[in-house]
């Protein structure tokens, strides 16, 4: 991974935000272990975040282009 030579925009300020929300409602969950079906639930979305988050600025350029 190379580092990016365009400058932090406000997509930047928004994909962290995003991370920083999960995070906080990650602690701020109750204590204790899940059912297997949430778990798997959870675990899913998961995935699925993390490869939207990995890939969100192709996406916003994706749907940001001048044509």
């Amino acid at each position: 991974m190379a580092a990016s030579r365009r400058p932090h925009g406000a997509r930047h300020l928004v994909r962290n935000s995003l991370l920083i929300i999960a995070a906080a409602l990650g602690v701020l969950l109750p204590d204790g272990l899940p059912a297997l079906g949430g778990a798997a639930l959870a675990g899913a979305a998961g995935l699925i975040g993390a490869r939207l988050i990995a890939s969100f600025d192709d996406i916003v350029d994706l749907f940001a282009r001048n044509a």
